[in-house]
């Protein structure tokens, strides 16, 4: 699964870059061009003329992530963790805050083996 969400980031890395050279961005109506990055709706997702490897890496598809899965809100029965707020390492005395892949990946890694996850894509 990690080569093809691997592969997918590529293909819409060249797909984005190729928008916006060809001026075609303009035209998609769920983009647009603020201070030389393109959002969809409020999400960041192409930097102008950056480099293809630093495209993966804020994608996640070139860390050693186990899991290439992303989501706005983890609910557990003891948290509710939402995507946008700086999480904290228990193993580090310096509360180092994470990323929210970090955060999302240290909570799969932490789970039993016999866990089940459940995904809800909810729109409101």
């Amino acid at each position: 699964m990690k080569d093809w969400y691997l592969q997918q980031a590529k293909n819409k890395f060249r797909e984005l870059k190729a928008m916006f050279v060809t001026g075609s961005m303009e035209q998609e109506k769920d983009l647009h061009v603020k201070d030389g990055c393109v959002f969809s709706f409020l999400t960041l997702i192409y930097k102008i003329g950056e480099p293809e490897e630093a495209f993966l890496a804020r994608c996640s598809a070139a860390d050693g992530r186990q899991f290439p899965v992303s989501f706005y809100d983890l609910i557990d029965e003891d948290d509710w963790l939402a995507q946008g707020h700086d999480y904290e390492s228990p193993e580090n005395d310096q509360q180092l805050a994470l990323t929210w892949e970090e955060t999302i990946q240290q909570y799969i890694d932490d789970l039993d083996e016999d866990d089940v996850l459940v995904s809800i894509d909810y729109h409101m």
